[in-house]
């Protein structure tokens, strides 16, 4: 495998069976070129981004509920909080303005537009996750 990017993404809330579960998870040994960047992993059950004999680039994703599990990383330039989303409840993850995600985000590889279709060029800054917060 190869070529792989987990970018602009938000993962929450997500369960766990076994000893498998949470986040984002890699461990395939194998894997080249692999990018996890910009991504919300909050609340998860088990860990938030947990990598094992992978040579990947992890950078400016927020973490939420950090475990510190063996395996679990944050990777560089990362923010740790709250991503303060609208409302989570109701699975609005859209950004609220006070949140720790807006403008921290890499302009590395970014795709072009977020979730509800934003055009990131259009905006100040890069924001970590699924969306783009607009004022």
């Amino acid at each position: 495998m190869e070529n792989i990017s987990i970018i602009g993404n938000t993962v929450y809330n997500n369960g766990l069976v076994d000893d498998w579960g949470g986040g984002i998870s890699l461990d395939y040994s194998s894997a080249v070129n692999v990018t996890i960047r910009n991504n919300i992993v909050s609340k998860n059950n088990h860990y938030s981004i947990k990598v094992n004999n992978v040579n990947a680039v992890i950078d400016h994703n927020l973490i939420d509920d950090y475990k510190g599990r063996q395996d679990e990383t944050k990777g560089s330039n990362y923010v740790e909080g709250d991503p303060e989303f609208v409302n989570q409840a109701n699975a609005d993850f859209r950004l609220m303005n006070t949140s720790p995600a807006i403008n921290r985000g890499s302009v590395i590889n970014v795709p072009n537009m977020d979730f509800d279709g934003k055009i990131y060029s259009q905006y100040a800054g890069y924001d970590i996750g699924a969306f783009q917060y607009i004022s």
